[in-house]
């Protein structure tokens, strides 16, 4: 029998590496075909989206077989953070990289710009 906390933690997990995470790895692979010399970033998100999904299946399969005695002591937590490394480093070096290839931002009104002179107070 489950707590309510322990349901809401299993739902939450669920929720993020089944339905958000590898779909939005998907989708970034689809982004990351589409430009140019980033065939490197669609193959590393696809995988992880295959990794995340595949992980997850794995983690289902050894925690039921665990539960059940016929697995004991599975390497459902193992598995669980390889899932959970990989999709978080993914999440993190995803965003690194637009932060990288994102257009620089206008200076705010009034602030010095480094591209034009700066005149002297005589």
């Amino acid at each position: 029998m489950h707590t309510t906390h322990g349901l809401i933690h299993g739902l939450a997990g669920l929720g993020a590496f089944v339905l958000f995470l590898p779909p939005s790895a998907f989708v970034m692979a689809w982004h990351f075909a589409a430009q140019p010399g980033a065939r490197r970033w669609t193959l590393y998100s696809a995988a992880i989206g295959a990794l995340v999904l595949a992980v997850f299946i794995a983690m289902t399969t050894t925690s039921a077989l665990d539960g059940a005695g016929r697995w004991p002591d599975a390497p459902t937590g193992i598995l669980q953070r390889i899932g959970i490394i990989g999709g978080w480093t993914w999440i993190a070096m995803v965003a690194w990289h637009q932060l990288r290839v994102a257009r620089p931002v206008a200076p705010a009104h009034g602030a010095l710009r480094s591209d034009t002179p700066h005149r002297s107070a005589a």
